[in-house]
């Protein structure tokens, strides 16, 4: 059974038309099609719906370890999950705002001659390739104020240890700018 994930389409808020599943064109040619909602609705930690066949389904269910499938949202979190869905559709200038952070975004890292592999959503990881540079560059940034993870092996696949980012559409212009300036310091620190 092959399994691949919609984590990029998740990010983007897109209708599915114009996802990345869709255009990728992904959904015709796997069994299952996972998504990490997590990182784009903060209230669902732990969701992760999936699409497949009955069949599928119902093998995964039965057959998969029970405590995959035995976390649930409680009231709250879905109903702050709901709202952010209905406010993603509704208010489409927030979809807008996130492509123009996103963009920009990426033109800083590009400037920087940062390798993003490859990432064409919000969340944009920064390859550096060894723990032994992921270290002082997540220091950097974070002693400019700018908060980031590091992804480090067997995290990610060897000479591929990362900072994992996020951009949102509530960034300012503001501190994009700092973003930029903490960058920009922490290649300086490589």
């Amino acid at each position: 059974m092959m399994c691949r994930t919609a984590a990029a389409a998740k990010d983007s808020c897109t209708p599915p038309s114009s996802s990345a599943i869709a255009s990728a064109a992904i959904a015709s040619t796997s069994a299952v099609i996972a998504s990490a909602i997590a990182s784009a609705i903060a209230s669902a930690p732990l969701a992760a719906p999936l699409a497949a066949s009955r069949e599928a389904i119902e093998y995964l269910r039965t057959s998969s370890k029970q405590t995959v499938f035995s976390a649930a949202l409680s009231p709250s979190q879905a109903a702050c999950a709901q709202a952010s869905l209905e406010l993603m559709q509704n208010e489409r200038e927030h979809h807008e705002r996130l492509w123009a952070n996103t963009k920009k975004y990426r033109a800083i890292l590009k400037n920087l001659g940062l390798d993003t592999w490859g990432s064409e959503t919000p969340a944009t990881p920064i390859v550096l390739g060894s723990k032994e540079r992921v270290y002082p560059f997540w220091k950097a940034l974070l002693e400019k104020g700018v908060f980031t993870v590091m992804s480090i092996a067997p995290a990610v696949p060897i000479g591929k240890d990362l900072i994992r980012t996020a951009i949102s559409a509530m960034h300012t212009d503001e501190q994009l700018d700092k973003i930029a300036d903490a960058m920009a310091y922490a290649v300086k620190k490589l």
